[in-house]
């Protein structure tokens, strides 16, 4: 049952990330909220991120015009990855949580944008650095909810 809990929020969230968030970006910086819940999900739930990737992924395509199909491939693959080596990462102190967003982050970012021919060192540096830093910051804060959130779940 416990596994559930997260399927109203990531509702909520992939609706926030289209509609919200760009009205909270910094310069071209937007948080990838839909990204942050499959990294919790991937860390402390393990291959159920997949299927939130999946989830999330075809929502996000169904509002987007750009390829029916990619965000769903490229959020399932990170959740997967996620998933699959969710036991041999630390977990437990917010730092270590932190450094996997920000390298799932950059994962997602760059396997989005190399297919597209958009990938380059300034790309990197003004647009996926700070998005994905962006991402970290709110992700702290996020991930302290989800865990309130899971506990009382319990």
């Amino acid at each position: 049952m416990r596994s559930f809990i997260f399927i109203p929020i990531a509702i909520v969230i992939c609706l926030i990330q289209s509609t919200i968030v760009q009205y909270i970006s910094i310069g071209r910086a937007v948080p990838d909220l839909i990204l942050i819940l499959i990294c919790n999900i991937g860390l402390f739930r393990g291959e159920n991120a997949m299927w939130y990737g999946f989830g999330t992924g075809f929502f996000v395509d169904l509002y987007t015009t750009k390829g029916f199909g990619y965000n769903i491939l490229v959020n399932t693959a990170i959740g997967w990855l996620l998933g699959y080596f969710s036991n041999y990462l630390y977990k437990e102190k917010i730092i270590a949580q932190s450094i996997t967003l920000l390298f799932t982050a950059w994962i997602h970012d760059l396997i989005i944008a190399i297919p597209k021919g958009q990938f380059s060192f300034y790309t990197f540096y003004s647009r996926i650095l700070p998005s994905s830093l962006y991402t970290v910051v709110v992700g702290i804060i996020l991930f302290f909810l989800f865990r309130k959130i899971d506990r009382e779940g319990e």
